[in-house]
């Protein structure tokens, strides 16, 4: 008797959409108004909020319809948008532009131009959910390193152009390092979310241990070096303390290890073990470090 069909639709792995769907309307919220800042009536700047949270939320689901979506897919055209809004509202500020509404609407271009490039880019990406998650982390702890520097080396935020220079190149310079970094970060996006947040807290004990130093009138270098600090080894610290978290690793490692049997008994990979034995001449347990090697029975 041949097994009734199935309707492989129902296989569909849309797991991305719902963060496509919640994150496109944050970000269309963004865009759309940056771009109907151009105007110089009110009412139509704030319609762009209103359309573009409109757009974000109805585009993803008429686009995808029936059509799978998978979590990298949503992270890199969102990763995309994200890192088109940054650098828009950066680059005019290289110049010191004046006019309100090329800053104004500079971000709303590029984070377009940012969505497009990560359409046309996932198919050919590559990228696990981990790695494009760690992109959108170099993008974030890089904007913070680059102003925590500027402070470090007592150059004034007042300087706009100082301010999109290191921005720019440490934002940019944290995507590059993280892609190129990517296979260390072959993670589990959990493990990556874990990470980030021994950055954040990192961030909040360097802060403390400079007012510690400082007072209340801690000078501002060093209240940048000790955040700064505090970020850098609040991420090395967690990235540490969370090896073995990853659950595709540790499925990997438990149903593809490779076994020779002999009978009932098995030979594995070498793997060190507690060993304990008795002492014949005092008759005292001893437990000391081995490697096993066999499992099963004879």
């Amino acid at each position: 008797m041949q097994p009734k069909e199935v309707d492989p639709n129902i296989y569909l792995d849309r797991s991305g959409l719902p963060e496509l769907v919640v994150q496109s309307m944050g970000l269309g919220t963004q865009i759309g108004l940056s771009l109907t800042s151009f105007f110089d009536d009110p009412a139509r700047v704030a319609s762009g909020a209103v359309l573009g949270a409109g757009l974000g939320f109805g585009l993803p689901l008429l686009l995808n319809h029936n059509k799978p979506v998978h979590v990298t897919q949503a992270g890199i055209y969102n990763f995309g948008a994200r890192l088109g809004l940054i650098n828009g509202t950066l680059i005019p500020m290289l110049w010191n532009e004046n006019d309100s509404k090329v800053t104004a609407t500079m971000p709303g271009i590029l984070g377009l131009a940012g969505l497009g490039a990560g359409i046309l880019l996932y198919p050919h990406s590559n990228l696990t959910p981990g790695q494009i998650s760690a992109l959108s982390s170099g993008l974030g702890f890089g904007v913070v390193s680059g102003v925590l520097g500027l402070m470090m080396f007592n150059i004034s935020l007042d300087s706009l152009p100082s301010v999109a220079t290191a921005g720019l190149l440490f934002a940019n310079g944290g995507v590059l390092g993280a892609y190129l970094a990517r296979d260390i970060f072959d993670i589990d996006r959990s493990r990556v979310i874990m990470i980030d947040f021994g950055g954040i807290m990192g961030a909040a004990v360097g802060a403390g241990f400079g007012f510690l130093l400082g007072g209340d009138d801690a000078p501002q270098q060093l209240m940048a070096g000790s955040v700064l600090a505090g970020i850098y080894t609040g991420l090395i610290t967690a990235y540490i303390l969370t090896d073995g978290h990853d659950h595709f690793r540790r499925s990997a490692s438990n149903e593809g290890v490779a076994e020779d049997t002999v009978g009932s008994l098995k030979l594995k990979t070498p793997t060190p073990t507690v060993v304990s034995s008795i002492d014949p001449n005092t008759g005292k347990n001893i437990v000391g470090f081995g490697v096993n090697f066999l499992s099963g029975s004879w």
